[in-house]
Parts: structure tokens; C-alpha cells; sequence
């Protein structure tokens, strides 16, 4: 009977720490929505705290990591946002969003070659992608691998009505078209 009772108090616990972790969620969310990107990046890490770290917090609403990542970009800090995206990609390696984000987030922060490894598990997962490509581009570009990155911006042109950014589709194709005028 005592082990019966603390079963019942540990699944009530638990309840209660979703419903916590899950008003933290929207709290984060309408900081969020109002532009208040420091309330809602302290939300989220007490909903990450509470829920027991990145798995803890996907297995109640993957979504959330998603959201934590978009908060840390708003607010500039890119480790932290690649480090909620990769979480993301611990979980399942197949959201090829996340993995692109990954790929942005090391092409804000210098990382070329960590980029062009995570920008090209997304171009595999969703070769239509024209952001990610262009994406790609940029990258190889970056790493001065000038005969990768014609072949990758003639992919991503071939698509760009898939292009989610058009400033980057224009910053790329104005470095291309330097490139290709000097070379």
C-alpha cells in the first residue's frame, strides 16, 4: 500500500511539474509574440530547468526547443540557439529545419565547416530547399571552395522560389557574381 501511495504522489508530482513547465511555455511564448525576447528566454530556461534539460523539454513539446532557439537568435546569441537546435537533432535527426538552423547559427559564428557538415544533412534531407543551398553557398564561399559553391548556387537558383530569405538569396548572388567576374 505504501509503495501504491508513492506512486500515486510521484505521478501527481509530475503533473503538476507539466503544468508548470507548460505555463512557462506560454509565458515564453507571448514574451515572445511581444518582442520581449529577455523575459521570454528566462522563461524558457526555467521551463528547461523544471522539465530536466533538452530531452526532458522534447519529450513534453518538441516544439519548445524550436521556440528557444528562435528567442536565444532574436536576441543575438547564437551558441545558445545552436545548442537548442542541436538538441532538437539529438532527438530526431530527420528535421531538416533544425539542421539548418544548426548550419546558420555556425555561419553567424565563424564555424564553416561545422556549418557546411549541418546545412548539407539538411540540403540530403530536403534537397529542394533553396534557403539552405543558398545557405551552403555562403558557407563554401566562406571556406574559399569557389568550384563547391558554383555547384551549390546553381542548385539553389535552379529552386529559389523555395527561398524562405531574400536577402540572402541576394547577398549570395551578388558574392557569386563577384566571385565569378574575378575568377
Amino acid at each position: 500500500q505504501e509503495l501504491l501511495q508513492n506512486i500515486i504522489d510521484r505521478a501527481q508530482k509530475d503533473k503538476v511539474r507539466d503544468v508548470v513547465v507548460q505555463a512557462h511555455l506560454v509565458l515564453a511564448k507571448a514574451h515572445e509574440n511581444m518582442g520581449n525576447y529577455d523575459a521570454g528566454i528566462t522563461a524558457m530556461e526555467e521551463a528547461l530547468r523544471i522539465s530536466g534539460g533538452g530531452r526532458g523539454l522534447f519529450e513534453m513539446d518538441p516544439a519548445a526547443l524550436y521556440m528557444f532557439g528562435h528567442i536565444a537568435e532574436h536576441r543575438g546569441q547564437w551558441m545558445v540557439s545552436r545548442s537548442a537546435y542541436q538538441s532538437l537533432v539529438k532527438e530526431d535527426d530527420t528535421l531538416q529545419t533544425a539542421q539548418r538552423k544548426i548550419g546558420e547559427m555556425n555561419i553567424r559564428i565563424s564555424r564553416y565547416n561545422d556549418a557546411s557538415v549541418a546545412l548539407s544533412a539538411a540540403v540530403t534531407l530536403d534537397p529542394t530547399d533553396a534557403t539552405s543551398l543558398f545557405l551552403l553557398t555562403k558557407c563554401y564561399l566562406r571556406l574559399k571552395d569557389y568550384n563547391a559553391s558554383r555547384v551549390v548556387y546553381n542548385l539553389a537558383s535552379s529552386c529559389e522560389e523555395n527561398c524562405f530569405d531574400l536577402s540572402l538569396k541576394n547577398e549570395v548572388g551578388k558574392e557569386m557574381k563577384d566571385i565569378l567576374s574575378t575568377t
